[in-house]
């Protein structure tokens, strides 16, 4: 232990997969640099890493952007072709064929909130099959023509328009202040009747008791779901999301796959010979 709190104390650069213990920028007076393996820095947010003043960076579309945006696109699918139902009826080993409504996926619109790695491969895949892509970006102020896989671009102002034209609307955005709660009543108000919803970033970018909602009264075809609110403090997961038959939900597992897309250690290694 004597030796780990040397080297910490000796430390101008870390590169760091988590922030435990919380304070322990605290015992590095010489750090100068932190880099994170993690696409968004809002898991920092609780640590003293949080305005500090040294440089910190981040691993945004270097961290299992591919897998994150196959797993959004694969649950969107799952939902519009009535899969829930039939892993409920393959449990029970019994059938009811009036449960399902498959949505044909071709022609219909994606809705992509932040335009980032994940978001653009969400955006490639999507139309892979078929889909119209739209998309938000922080930095776009106007309406305007998109760019490769992308058809249309909406700046935050317009958020209400897109979700209106969205069959499909997957986050790919950071939790930020300006992300915070983003998806309130308003925003599922705005959203197409029926609409398929996806959250692969954070939870807190989306007011949960409004989704809930929306769930329930059925503005929202079906959600699937990564994150929750609170599921990086160890909240449990909300009874009132899991007992719905028309959400999925996985334990923020969306990068994980058999082959490595976290490449955050090549980003880490470009940065440092910059540093240096």
């Amino acid at each position: 232990r004597g030796q780990v709190d040397e080297a910490i104390a000796e430390a101008h650069v870390m590169y760091g997969g988590a922030v435990h213990p919380p304070a322990m920028y605290d015992e590095m007076p010489n750090l100068r640099w932190v880099h994170f393996t993690f696409a968004g820095l809002s898991s920092i947010r609780r640590s003293h890493f949080w305005g500090a003043p040294i440089d910190v960076t981040y691993s945004r579309g270097h961290s299992g952007a591919l897998p994150i945006a196959e797993i959004a696109l694969t649950g969107g699918m799952m939902l519009a072709k009535d899969f829930p139902a039939a892993v409920r009826h393959t449990d029970a080993g019994s059938f009811d064929p009036s449960a399902y409504a498959a949505l044909l996926i071709s022609g219909k619109t994606m809705g992509i909130i932040g335009l980032g790695g994940i978001g653009m491969n969400l955006a490639r895949l999507a139309s892979g099959v078929g889909m119209r892509v739209i998309g938000s970006r922080h930095s776009v102020t106007t309406r305007q023509p998109g760019e490769g896989p992308v058809s249309e671009l909406f700046p935050p102002a317009d958020l209400h328009a897109m979700l209106g034209e969205s069959d499909f609307v997957a986050i790919c955005a950071p939790l930020s202040p300006d992300t915070e709660g983003l998806l309130d009543a308003a925003a599922f108000e705005a959203l197409k009747p029926g609409a398929i919803f996806m959250n692969t970033s954070r939870g807190e970018i989306v007011d949960e008791p409004s989704l809930i909602a929306a769930l329930k009264d059925g503005r929202l075809r079906g959600a699937y779901l990564d994150v929750y609110a609170g599921d990086e403090e160890g909240r449990e997961r909300p009874v009132e999301l899991t007992s719905l038959p028309n959400v999925v939900m996985t334990p923020h597992t969306s990068p994980r796959t058999d082959v490595s897309h976290m490449f955050a250690l090549d980003l880490f290694c470009e940065n440092l010979d910059s540093f240096l």
